[in-house]
């Protein structure tokens, strides 16, 4: 199964948004595999949000891990 090159992903922060770069990981058959995901990695409205990131090596086996995204307009 695919091994996430990082164990956890950095929260991204934003003061009007946030864009989020798809991580990777690392897989002995398929080598750097790059996460994809249905969640949206572009954020403008303030707010706490999840993305769900999915490692898929292309031979059945997954890996999945989560990131946080949180856009706080707190600057006058």
């Amino acid at each position: 199964a695919p091994v996430p090159n990082v164990t956890s992903l950095q929260t991204i922060t934003g003061q009007c948004s946030a864009t989020v770069t798809a991580p990777t990981a690392t897989d002995n058959c398929a080598g750097v595999i790059t996460g994809t995901t249905s969640d949206p990695v572009s954020y403008t409205t303030q707010g706490n949000y999840t993305i769900t990131w999915t490692y898929d090596d292309g031979n059945g086996n997954t890996t999945t891990q989560t990131q946080t995204v949180i856009v706080n307009d707190n600057t006058p």
